[in-house]
């Protein structure tokens, strides 16, 4: 931090946004602690998770959340879908997989390790299992369209329309504005030979 401040009229110039990955820091990552706040046994697990969440430090952070999640397990799922996730932009589905595993083990009623879990066994070429993984968290979670739109993502890769139509209208009908399960219905609808119906969905989607 500058002792003194750069004259006004530098700090109000205008600058263009950096919104290119190519600028994103990749460097390592490491929390402040608050005033007052004292060191705590879990410091070196949220510093572990802190390198991965927002993707800043993933090929050093990844072995290392790896590393303290074994020494001391969390019982709570959110650390373990971290790394899920982390493992995923790292394109390590096998780990991934074991991850969300972890993590729905430890909360069977994560709708969101649920929804990673499936996405990821889907990825992997493993439908079957993603199906029915999917349909259990959103017959328990009737009121999360993201549940039936992946559902009805992996209907799809199977060719049964016959349930992805209508899952996908009821993503839409919980949300509205949900352009992707707009654009696949139209898709969907297409396939099964309904040009009209399809037409609206993709000008939904467009809107």
């Amino acid at each position: 931090v500058q002792r003194r401040p750069p004259p006004a009229a530098q700090l109000l110039a205008p600058r263009d946004e950096i919104d290119s990955a190519a600028h994103a820091y990749r460097g390592e990552v490491r929390r402040y602690l608050l005033d007052g706040e004292l060191p705590s046994a879990n410091d070196a697990l949220y510093d572990a998770l802190a390198q991965v969440i927002d993707g800043s430090n993933l090929q050093a952070g990844v072995p290392q959340l790896r590393q303290q999640m074994k020494q001391h397990p969390p019982q709570e799922p959110n650390a373990w879908i971290e790394l899920g996730d982390a493992q995923r932009k790292l394109n390590d589905l096998t780990g991934a997989i074991a991850s969300y595993r972890e993590a729905v083990q430890r909360d069977p009623l994560s709708e969101r390790g649920q929804r990673r879990l499936g996405v990821a066994l889907s990825s992997a070429g493993q439908t079957s299992e993603a199906r029915a993984v999917l349909q259990t968290a959103a017959t328990r979670a009737v009121s999360n369209p993201l549940l039936w739109y992946e559902l009805a993502t992996v209907e799809l890769k199977l060719g049964d329309l016959d349930h992805a139509i209508p899952d996908l209208r009821r993503a839409i009908a919980l949300r509205p504005s949900f352009s992707d399960a707009q654009n696949s219905l139209g898709s969907a609808l297409a396939q099964a030979g309904d040009r009209t119906a399809a037409a609206n969905a993709f000008r939904s989607a467009l809107a």
